[in-house]
């Protein structure tokens, strides 16, 4: 659709009000309202209004010759809307507000595949301030768009520098892959982001992988009679692209969000990119969404594999190159991820004051870099003095560039390692040396082989340390990572009344959305309440109390009976069903029945089995089940002793977390980036 523009007149840019028009099938085909801008007396007028043609005239009634108009037309036939003499049919529009419009309006739009040369002069001669501009662009946005966009005018030199600092601030802004929403239901349009910076935000959501919730517990919505949701099977059938918001219960497409071309209605249109899927009775909609060799959505895929395909880039880049480049390169390489391993694994600073060559000391990295050269000769011969000047791999980008691709990798590999199974956290708050709250983030879960496993997951930065604050944090990260709230099985935080609250707490706020989320207190923290003498003894006997609430006792009480010690001296059949019943989450009416008959043939088999005399702890219990095949047999057992493992007993690892950012954001490093030091962290 071509579109050509004029200015008349100077003056400021305008908005056209909310609801001005409407969609069909992405293309505005109506001005449905006259709609008053942000301030008085200035109007937008709706002059001819079909299905192929729109013409808008802002008029201000103060300085009635002072109007812009723009004309979005596909036919010669709308040139027609610029004589004085039109009148609209259109209904909304009273002619004496339209004539000072059409009268003010001194010139045609003029489409210059049609008007000649001298016709377009002859034009600027009456009027020297008149501009023309003629482009094929997107159709318009009925909603709140620019009409700086549709007009030209010429700028000065003060709008020019203003342009160049608002690139400069829109690039800086964009904190990479913080500031990128995982819900792909809250995502802003790829369109959006700065030109120079759009590819890495999509390279940045590819590293992230689709969002998939798996664990999330997806509601129900009525077709007809029946009651339909996503699939979470789903996810594994179209596992490189399929992703799903929670919090529009919609899917979405990832490839098609970050390189989907413009192709109208194929592949289901704007549903899998911008209003979302939701017909969750028809599953065949995301076969044909997926269509054939050449569809929108196999051209979208086959530019994320180019974007990924860094091998691919770089043989193009060095076709000309020898196989020894390739293979000096190589060995650069492995050299640099060496030093970065080192400094990540000490937690020490990689940059110096000075890394000019003259310099005394160049900082940890490049002198540890400097020491393998001089011991090794073919390192020697690939790096620093000897390597490429645009390929050295020793800038600060590309240190953080393998630190931050190592820490998705490690982090990768914990949430593989939790798969689809529950899991608690343990988090805790702390300044860092720059006077910054950091949230630190740790999963405590059971793997495969029954071995409990508590892992660093992340620190975030948050302003304040409100209850509300914490828990938004903890779900965009969740988010992030593919985690879900619905899967959570335990809580433990220290004492702080932002954490443990029960109006307004950190706890409670997450036991609203998911009840089987229990909270334990930290065990350390309650055995500091003991160390003290007698005379105060009542005191803390009441202390501890408050500490412990009902459903946390009687969580450690029945805890106690899947202890294996003493040959299971302390196991109780009816308190373990009475454990069971605390996640009806995990266990039915009809789990709890078998589980009845489970228990009666699993303590006989424990106490008549060599494998489980000397066992110490339910930690080793589990491993043991799992080492001789048991959990298949009494899984809903061994379900409960994975619960009782999951629930946190101490927050001493995410403790141990704030000492590490002690060692890594020092008084010397107290201008780190917030994801640099998480990266730091994660790996160290």
């Amino acid at each position: 659709m071509d579109i050509e523009i004029a200015e008349l007149m100077g003056g400021e840019w305008w908005r056209l009000n909310r609801g001005g028009g409407c969609r069909n099938n992405g293309r505005l085909v109506d001005v449905a309202d006259v709609g008053m801008l942000d301030r008085t007396n200035e109007w937008v007028f709706p002059i001819q209004c079909t299905k192929r043609n729109v013409l808008v005239v802002v008029e201000t009634e103060r300085r009635p010759s002072s109007i812009r108009g723009f004309l979005i037309s596909s036919t010669p036939s709308s040139i027609q809307a610029i004589d004085p003499s039109f009148r609209s049919n259109h209904p909304r529009v009273p002619d004496s507000r339209l004539k000072p419009s059409i009268d003010g309006l001194k010139a045609a739009i003029v489409d210059s595949s049609q008007r000649s040369s001298e016709t377009k002069a002859a034009i600027q001669a009456s009027d020297p301030s008149f501009r023309f501009k003629s482009s094929t662009a997107a159709i318009v946005d009925p909603h709140f768009h620019r009409m700086d966009k549709y007009l030209t005018r010429k700028a000065s030199d003060s709008s020019k520098s203003i342009n160049v600092e608002f690139s400069k601030q829109s690039r800086a802004e964009i904190n990479l892959p913080n500031d990128l929403p995982s819900d792909p239901g809250m995502r802003t349009r790829i369109l959006d982001y700065d030109p120079n910076v759009r590819d890495e935000v999509r390279r940045a959501y590819l590293l992230k992988g689709p969002c998939q919730p798996k664990s999330h517990n997806f509601p129900y919505t009525l077709f007809g009679p029946k009651p339909r949701r996503f699939n979470v099977a789903w996810f594994h059938e179209y596992s490189t692209w399929l992703e799903y918001s929670e919090n529009q219960d919609a899917a979405y497409c990832l490839c098609c969000y970050l390189f989907k071309p413009n192709v109208g209605a194929q592949g289901g249109g704007e549903t899998f990119v911008g209003v979302g899927f939701k017909n969750w009775a028809h599953k065949v909609k995301l076969k044909q969404h997926v269509g054939r060799v050449n569809s929108a959505h196999n051209q979208a895929w086959s530019k994320c594999n180019d974007l990924l395909n860094n091998k691919q880039r770089v043989d193009v880049a060095i076709a000309k190159h020898s196989t020894q480049s390739r293979i000096d390169y190589d060995e650069r390489l492995v050299a640099t991820i060496d030093c970065i391993r080192f400094l990540l694994r000490q937690g020490l600073a990689f940059r110096g004051n000075n890394e000019n060559e003259t310099s005394i000391n160049r900082g940890n990295f490049i002198e540890l870099l400097q020491f393998l050269a001089d011991h090794n000769q073919s390192i020697e011969a690939v790096t620093l003095k000897n390597a490429p000047l645009n390929l050295k791999l020793t800038s600060p980008d590309i240190q953080k560039d393998i630190v931050h691709a190592a820490a998705i990798e490690t982090t990768k590999l914990i949430i593989n390692d939790i798969g689809e199974s529950f899991f608690s956290i343990i988090v805790d708050e702390s300044r860092d040396i720059s006077i910054k709250e950091q949230m630190s983030v740790v999963l405590r879960y059971v793997d495969m082989e029954g071995r409990v496993i508590e892992r660093f997951l992340g620190i975030e930065h948050v302003p304040n340390t409100t209850a509300t604050t914490l828990k938004e944090t903890l779900v965009s990260l969740f988010s992030g990572h593919g985690l879900s709230i619905s899967n959570l099985r335990g809580q433990g935080y220290d004492g702080a009344s932002n954490m443990k609250g029960e109006l307004g707490g950190l706890k409670t706020l997450i036991l609203n959305e998911n009840a089987s989320a229990y909270y334990v207190h930290c065990f350390a923290h309650q055995l500091q309440l003991t160390l003290l003498f007698y005379d105060v003894i009542d005191l803390q006997c009441t202390e501890l109390e408050s500490r412990f609430s009902e459903t946390s006792t009687k969580l450690l009480l029945f805890m106690a009976c899947l202890n294996p010690n003493n040959s299971f001296a302390a196991f109780d059949k009816n308190k373990l069903i009475q454990l069971a019943r605390l996640y009806p989450h995990d266990f039915s009416d009809i789990d709890v029945e078998t589980l009845e008959d489970q228990l009666e043939t699993y303590i006989l088999d424990m106490l008549s089995s060599s494998d489980f005399a000397n066992l110490n702890g339910i930690g080793d219990l589990a491993q043991k089940i799992v080492e001789t095949k048991r959990d298949k047999v009494y899984s809903l057992v061994y379900l409960l002793i994975k619960l009782a493992l999951t629930l946190p007993v101490s927050t001493a690892t995410v403790e141990r977390t704030f000492s590490a950012m002690k060692i890594v954001k020092n008084r010397m490093r107290n201008k780190m980036g917030d994801q640099w030091m998480n990266d730091n962290l994660v790996l160290y």
